[in-house]
């Protein structure tokens, strides 16, 4: 049989692996075949014959090894079992020979042992094992992901640089990242980076051609560089098989360069013990030649005659120039680094499935306990979070109005969903922050000194945005010490590990706000309705004292809800303050769920210390109308002007909405009351919170930024230029007893019939500039029924006049107005009141209104 006759790639594997071999004084294409291969097979049969009967181990080894090595596809499988059982047969009687002659000619042990598998070479004139079996390539399994170390440069912030990157992708940053991957300038492989005293497993590939089972008894990984401890595998590769895998294990003892020559296989009860090298990495060099010279066998017979002839002269000393230098034998290459920082995840509260229910608004917290299981203490830690939001962006760009971005963008985006909140058990300086979502990093350093086969813990916090579908947290760790690194050392580089852990989180929407409007009180109609509240009050304050406990059903009262009584009660009774300073907001809360909510709202006011607290309850799958009083207020010009914030992230394509000057003014104005109001990123805490709980163990925050501030509310909750107070006073004629309730406290204004009283208005200017106004005063009688009565006389009397030019106000000051006023009738009476611009009108018009009406009428009852 012709060599050339055989697959191109077993050809290659053969030629690459007669050259392993070391056999340099010999042609790749020895012993080339001629003849017919049945010829051939019956004349090896009669030369085994003979070596065997004639105990001629040497010659028997030979034959048979070259029988199946090149004539095994044409010989029956049971022929091939045959010259295999033999072969293994005469190794091991030849293995006893050699045995014995150790004893007789030698006592020198260690040279004893390596003579048998020199002799064993020189005798056979070829690999026995190679001639078996094919080793197709030593690969190595790299490290599970939190395993591998990573590679930092000392001296340089890696991560800075990336960020102040001005493009969205750059091909550089990738290129740099992958520059750890190429060998360096010794031809260490440094993509795979190994650890000292861990393990490392190799798979080694092998085919087998034959038609037998091949017993490979003892399998190790032959390496040079440092000490290396290798775990021996027994294996048997079945008939017929290609590219059968074999995992064995090996762990470098120290660190440097770890070197893979091939591996050591022991065959044949131990008889042979000898190494296997892998095809050459330039094995696809080779060119092949065509059919036509392959069939002449012409390309065969030049390389034979040049080789004669190299051969020739270089025994007469002459010099060949062109003879073909010796291939590289195969050979990988591996950094070992020193020990490294190992950690693991012992526990985590979430469960093994990382998952994560909330409601919107809800904040929670979760435990990552973490253990060290290597050998040396772990000093740095760095905890990265990311967050994936749910919606897709297209390409295509988005207009939207600027406030409208910036709650998408800004406001939810910037609310963090997790973030590091609590340390525990660290060895160093333990973090404790509290639960407010806003103002946290996605990025901390942890100080940390944990030491080997100790746990620390680490608390996540969490806030239920309804926009975030998932999250990660990568921790990187390591034994790195920045104080110590010194520029002398020969790798600028300093290595971590980390820790990758995904967490799915599902918001669900239990509360929700609906039809929000701003009113303003009514004076003094609500008499009778705090009258009511006041005597319910006392009522169910009684009822407590004697039972010591408040039932359910009690919460449920309506009086004691979150009621339009229950807010005037503490406007007017507990907190004296004139309603008209005061406005409400309204809307209506929605609980979607099926559990009862608790909601605690808070109402911070800057003139005074204390807040106002309310507390609702809804019930499951209800609605209600909730009333908030608020403190009327301005906002200063710098801050109404100032441009509403936009996202400035490279990824989103957007263009904002230009508008109109007054348009543009009304959406500043609304934007910034909203972030004062309820509070933003920006302005920080507003003035109205609202936090809820449920089950007892579950509580949030209510986002009420959802409530949109039209200009019609905001007319309403804004301080006007010109605001008026109302009251009664006694004048010198005026008896002790005349005025029942004066109004200055935002009481009912009230006096006794047929008694001279004074009735003051207060006219205030909360401008910057002087004003002068004229009042005007309509008084009515009302009856109760709808029906209103302007003809007072013999009803009413007063001194004075009703219309007035009032003098020059001062800016940001006040001046009084007193009407001397005179009841024959019992009943109440209303002042309706404004006042007017006094001067151009056309000039002070220009700077904002000329007519400033009062909030409600006063309204005085007579008894």
């Amino acid at each position: 049989m012709r060599k050339d006759e055989l697959k191109k790639k077993e050809a290659l594997k053969w030629n690459n692996r007669q050259s392993s071999q070391e056999n340099l004084g010999k042609p790749k294409f020895e012993n080339l075949q001629f003849g017919w291969p049945e010829l051939q097979i019956f004349m090896m049969k009669q030369c085994l014959e003979m070596s065997l009967i004639s105990e001629d181990f040497q010659k028997t080894i030979s034959f048979s090894g070259r029988l199946l090595r090149r004539l095994h596809s044409y010989l029956i499988p049971s022929r091939q079992k045959e010259i295999a059982d033999l072969l293994c047969y005469v190794l091991q009687r030849r293995q006893i020979e050699l045995l014995h002659q150790q004893k007789i000619e030698s006592s020198k042990k260690q040279e004893n042992q390596n003579h048998y598998s020199k002799l064993e070479l020189s005798e056979a004139g070829f690999s026995i094992a190679s001639s078996l079996i094919i080793l197709d390539s030593i690969d190595i399994s790299e490290y599970l992901p939190k395993r591998i170390p990573y590679p930092y440069h000392k001296y340089k912030n890696e991560e800075t640089d990336d960020e102040n990157n001005p493009f969205i992708y750059s091909p550089f940053i990738l290129r740099k990242a992958k520059s750890n991957n190429m060998l360096n300038r010794s031809g260490v492989n440094e993509k795979m980076l190994m650890v000292a005293n861990e393990p490392v497993e190799f798979i080694i590939t092998f085919t087998n051609t034959y038609s037998f089972d091949i017993e490979i008894e003892g399998l190790t990984i032959k390496t040079s560089g440092i000490k290396v401890k290798s775990v021996p595998v027994s294996v048997i590769i079945p008939a017929f098989t290609r590219y059968y895998q074999v995992k064995v294990f090996a762990t470098p003892l120290e660190a440097g360069t770890l070197r893979i020559l091939g591996c050591k296989v022991k065959m044949f009860g131990g008889s042979i013990e000898e190494i296997l090298i892998p095809p050459s990495s330039n094995i696809d060099k080779i060119e092949i030649e065509d059919d036509r010279d392959r069939l002449l066998g012409k390309s065969s017979l030049e390389y034979y005659k040049q080789y004669k002839i190299r051969e020739i002269m270089l025994k007469e000393g002459k010099e060949v120039k062109d003879l073909p230098e010796p291939e590289k034998p195969w050979e990988k290459s591996f950094k070992v680094l020193d020990e490294q920082a190992l950690l693991q995840v012992k526990e985590v509260s979430l469960g093994t499935q990382a998952a994560i229910m909330l409601f919107e608004g809800e904040l929670s917290k979760f435990t990552i306990k973490l253990e060290n299981i290597g050998t040396v203490p772990i000093t740095y830690m760095k905890l990265t979070i990311n967050e994936k939001y749910g919606e897709k962006r297209n390409s295509n760009m988005i207009y939207e109005f600027a406030d409208v971005l910036y709650e998408k963008e800004i406001y939810e985006k910037g609310k963090k969903t997790f973030w590091l909140q609590q340390t525990i058990n660290t060895g160093k300086e333990e973090i404790n922050r509290d639960s407010n979502p806003t103002n946290k990093s996605d990025t901390e350093i942890i100080p940390i000194n944990l030491m080997p086969n100790k746990q620390c813990e680490i608390v996540i916090g969490t806030y239920g945005n309804i926009l975030c579908s998932s999250g990660s947290m990568c921790i990187k760790y390591g034994n790195v010490n920045f104080d110590e690194i010194d520029s002398d050392d020969e790798s600028p580089y300093y290595y971590l590990r980390q820790i990758d852990m995904p967490i799915m989180i599902t918001v669900q929407r239990g509360l929700t706000t609906l039809n929000a409007d701003m009113l303003v009180f009514n004076g003094n109609s609500e008499a009778d309705t705090l009258r009511n509240f006041r005597n319910r009050k006392k009522q169910i304050t009684e009822e407590e004292n004697k039972t010591g406990n408040k039932t359910l059903a009690d919460q449920n009262d309506p009086y004691i809800s979150n009621s339009l009584e229950e807010l005037l009660e503490m406007v007017q009774f507990e907190q004296k303050i004139n309603f008209n300073k005061y406005c409400l907001l309204t809307f209506e809360l929605n609980n979607l769920w099926n559990i009862p909510f608790e909601i605690k709202f808070t109402i911070d006011e800057e003139k005074n210390s204390d807040c106002i607290e309310i507390n609702v309850l809804i019930d499951a799958n209800s609605t209600k109308r909730i009333f908030l009083p608020i403190l009327r207020y301005n906002l200063p010009e710098s801050v109404l002007n100032q441009e509403i914030p936009t996202p400035n992230n490279q990824e989103i394509a957007y263009k904002v909405i230009k508008l109109v000057e007054h348009e543009e003014k009304i959406r500043k104005e609304q934007f910034w009351f909203k972030e004062d109001l309820f509070g933003g990123l920006i302005l920080g805490k507003g003035k109205i919170s609202a936090t809820w709980n449920c089950s007892r163990i579950r509580n949030g925050i209510l986002n009420l930024r959802t409530l949109k501030l039209t200009s019609s509310m905001l007319n309403i909750l804004k301080v006007k230029d010109i605001t008026f107070d109302v009251c009664l006073e006694p004048l010198k004629s005026t008896k002790e007893n005349a005025i029942i309730s004066s109004g200055q406290d935002g009481d009912e204004i009230s006096c006794k019939l047929r008694e001279m009283v004074g009735l003051k208005w207060t006219i205030n200017n909360h401008l910057n500039v002087p004003k002068k106004v004229c009042i005007r005063i309509e008084p009515v009688q009302d009856f109760d029924n709808g029906l209103l009565d302007y003809h007072l006389q013999g009803r009413m009397a007063w001194s004075g006049s009703l219309q007035k030019v009032l003098e020059e106000i001062p800016p940001n000051s006040s001046i009084d107005y007193v009407l001397p006023v005179y009841f024959y009738s019992p009943g109440h009476f209303k002042f309706i009141y404004h006042c007017e611009l006094v001067g151009n009108i056309k000039e002070h018009s220009k700077n904002g209104e000329n007519i400033w009406w009062g909030d409600s009428p006063a309204i005085i009852h007579v008894v």
